[in-house]
């Protein structure tokens, strides 16, 4: 038996801090409102770490109703000119921080070296597919060989209506 509790079960950390944010493709923040089947998101992710943590995997779990979509698959040019957290996502493309990227059904993950006080962004597509009530797992940061160094992002709990939508908990 598996699964994702509603309350976060990792204690809040000083030293790693892990958010997830979204955005709409014009740059402005998603905050819950209503997606319609077909609409994209996109993903931004930062970690901020006061101590060094080689090899952190940053996992992101998906809710129903959103697959996540490779940037290194679209075009390019699409995405020129659009920016999400005073960041170009077409200058992103290829050329992130992560030293791998997975674009799983159920999730994305990628692998990042973390140093003493630094933060990494990454970005990625999400994409409505399915309306429906969802519950938002928290992203998490944590190093395989270090268990007591993770840290959780917060849940958010999605509410029905016409089609997905999102509301913060």
């Amino acid at each position: 038996l598996a699964g994702v509790p509603r309350q976060p079960i990792i204690t809040p950390r000083d030293d790693v801090q892990i958010q997830r944010q979204w955005y709409r493709p014009d740059g402005s923040e998603f905050t819950g409102d209503t997606l319609k089947e077909g609409e994209v998101l996109v993903a931004a992710i930062t970690v901020r770490s006061k101590r060094a943590m080689n090899d952190a995997l940053i996992t992101d779990l998906l809710p129903g109703g959103l697959e996540v979509e490779n940037l290194n698959l679209t075009d390019v040019a699409q995405w020129t000119g659009v920016e999400v957290a005073g960041v170009e996502i077409a200058g992103q493309i290829g050329a992130g921080s992560a030293r791998f990227e997975e674009y799983r059904d159920d999730r994305y993950a990628a692998a990042v070296n973390l140093y003493a006080d630094s933060e990494v962004k990454l970005f990625y597509l999400l994409r409505a597919v399915t309306p429906g009530n969802y519950l938002v797992p928290p992203v998490s940061v944590e190093v395989m060989y270090r268990p007591t160094l993770r840290a959780s992002g917060t849940v958010w709990v999605a509410a029905k209506a016409v089609g997905w939508t999102a509301a913060t908990a």
